[in-house]
């Protein structure tokens, strides 16, 4: 199967993915978050295929390098998971842009707080 045609019935499937979550779901979910979620899901499925495409690669079905890239982009060792980008986000902004003695007295306030339990979901703990 050539590459083109591999994306395209990945495409394919996407669109009746959205088309039944909208239809299934109705006015329980937004658009933007079924168009959000499908599209990681078809980068995922690509990027695997890619990759199984490549030379040294091939040696393994596709399915082995779409799991393992699914497994990497879900894990919180990829670089926009939820906890490393707030990590990321709090050192690039905030400790260049405020003094760091009024920084370490929110993050005192946050880490013992009940609103960072729930609310960032135990980020800090």
């Amino acid at each position: 199967m050539k590459i083109l045609d591999a994306i395209f019935l990945l495409i394919l499937s996407c669109v009746v993915i959205v088309a039944g979550t909208m239809v299934g779901y109705g006015k329980n979910v937004q658009l933007s978050e079924v168009l959000l979620g499908i599209s990681i899901i078809f980068a995922v499925g690509v990027t695997g295929y890619l990759i199984a495409k490549l030379p040294v690669f091939n040696k393994l079905p596709s399915i082995v390098w779409i799991s393992a890239t699914a497994i990497f982009v879900s894990s919180s060792a990829f670089p926009w998971s939820r906890k490393n980008l707030w990590k990321r986000l709090t050192k690039f902004l905030l400790w260049r842009f405020v003094p760091r003695f009024w920084l370490m007295q929110v993050f005192r306030l946050v880490k013992t707080s009940e609103l960072s339990k729930n609310f960032l979901g135990g980020l800090y703990q």
